[in-house]
């Protein structure tokens, strides 16, 4: 059972003119044996920025699934093994790409990245925040000249920060390496365009906090004006414990919650789809159903449509007399009114 979203966006910036093509690049293989991820933003004052971008990510991908067909894990040597043999492929035309990597066997608790150049990957958990995994391959800072003279802004001297290394400068001072990559947790891929905007950590966060994480994804924008590409991956599944719908009841009055959204709805899902057949639960169930209402933490319709045909089930099986029969129609109206505000507002 696949246990893993993954998401991306890539648009071309507003300093292009129309005819220019986005010069970043995202491309993934999606197994439930291995996951590979890449991300490429070509070098803008080469030959053909999007050119390099596209080659980069293409003949990386190609790479790494003959790779797995043949049965050999990516590890590290192999990832920059196939970096190496691209490096001459755009030098040839005088291009060259930042780019990074990601490699992850689902169930496993860590992943494999390469890095080169200044795009970045981060590291994402609920409890922790975000850090940085990669650091920007920069050289030193250079004054910026607009018609031969030294640009400045209010007195002060623009400078620009050249890469020092990437793909198709012949240089390989490539970047490999582990990382913990744990259940609920996400990897974010993402070019200096993405990165570069206004409030970018609050961006990921509430880009995550969703549980359709890919029309999130799709609604990001960005400040800069450079080409932008974001390509996310993030694990669904959790520790495994199952939890009552009192304590889910308890998680959501909680001064800090524990557990991240998308983990959060598969629990409530499961603690519904258990409790509507079962004497006693009735009311903390009710409770629940009230809890996810009002924060509109919306289960997927058909979930919605089975659990209620459950509750109503065992509510028209239940005698007369018997003592759990209002609290059974208290859920089924709570059920009801749920299910009519997923339809208007999920």
């Amino acid at each position: 059972m696949k246990n893993f979203d993954i998401a991306s966006k890539a648009e071309k910036g507003r300093k292009k003119d129309r005819g220019e093509r986005n010069g970043d690049c995202c491309s993934w293989i999606e197994e439930n044996s291995c996951v590979v991820m890449a991300l490429a933003d070509g070098v803008g004052h080469c030959t053909n920025d999007y050119e390099a971008a596209q080659t980069t990510c293409s003949q990386f991908i190609e790479k790494c699934r003959k790779a797995l067909q043949n049965g050999d894990r990516l590890d590290e040597s192999k990832l920059r093994r196939f970096c190496e043999e691209i490096d001459p492929v755009l030098a040839r035309k005088n291009e060259m790409a930042c780019f990074c990597a990601i490699v992850w066997i689902p169930g496993e608790n860590e992943s494999v990245w390469f890095h080169v150049g200044d795009t970045r990957i981060y590291r994402y958990s609920y409890r922790e925040g975000m850090c940085q995994l990669t650091e920007d391959d920069h050289g030193t800072p250079i004054a910026v000249k607009m018609n031969g003279k030294v640009h400045t802004d209010h007195g002060s001297v623009v400078t620009a920060t050249p890469i020092s290394s990437a793909i198709g400068d012949m240089k390989r001072e490539f970047h490999t390496g582990r990382c913990d990559f744990l259940p609920s947790e996400s990897l974010i891929l993402c070019s200096d365009g993405m990165y570069g905007t206004a409030n970018f950590a609050q961006v990921v966060r509430e880009l995550l906090s969703k549980v359709d994480m890919e029309e999130a994804v799709s609604k990001v924008t960005t400040t800069d004006e450079d080409d932008y590409s974001l390509l996310v991956l993030r694990r669904t599944d959790d520790d495994g414990a199952a939890w009552t719908a009192e304590e889910l009841c308890d998680e959501f009055d909680a001064p800090q919650a524990t557990l991240p959204p998308h983990i959060l709805i598969k629990k409530v899902e499961k603690s519904l789809t258990d409790g509507v057949l079962q004497s006693g639960h009735e009311e903390a169930l009710t409770e629940l159903t009230e809890l996810c209402r009002n924060k509109r933490l919306f289960l997927a319709p058909d979930d919605i449509s089975r659990i209620l045909a459950a509750a109503r089930g065992r509510y028209d099986s239940l005698p007369g007399n018997s003592p759990c029969k209002k609290d059974a129609e208290r859920l089924v109206v709570a059920l009801q009114r749920y299910a009519a505000d997923a339809r208007r507002f999920g």
